[in-house]
C-alpha cells in the first residue's frame, strides 16, 4: 500500500530529512554549549532563548525516529513489547 500511495523517491526524501535533522541537532547542541560556556554579554542568553533552543533540539532529535521505517511500533516496540494493532 505504501508503494502505491507515496512516490518512488519517498525513501530519498526521508533520508534527506534525517540528515537535515542531524545538522539541525548539531547546531542546537553548539548553541546550547555556547550558552553554557560564554558570558551573557557575548551570547545575549535569556531563559526563553535557552528553552526555545532546547525545544528545537528535542524536535530535531525525534524527527529521524519518526521517519525511520523500522520503528513503526514506537516506544513499546523499542522495549521489545508486543503491539496489538486493531
Amino acid at each position: 500500500m505504501a508503494d502505491f500511495v507515496y512516490p518512488d523517491y519517498f525513501k530519498t526524501l526521508t533520508a534527506v530529512a534525517n540528515w537535515v535533522a542531524v545538522v539541525g541537532a548539531t547546531c542546537c547542541v553548539f548553541l546550547l554549549a555556547s550558552y553554557a560556556v560564554l558570558k551573557v554579554e557575548q551570547t545575549h542568553r535569556y531563559h526563553q532563548s535557552v528553552a526555545l533552543t532546547f525545544a528545537v533540539l528535542l524536535m530535531t532529535v525525534s524527527l529521524p525516529s519518526i521517519l525511520e521505517p523500522k520503528m513503526k511500533s514506537g516506544f513499546a516496540g523499542r522495549l521489545g513489547l508486543r503491539v496489538r494493532h486493531f
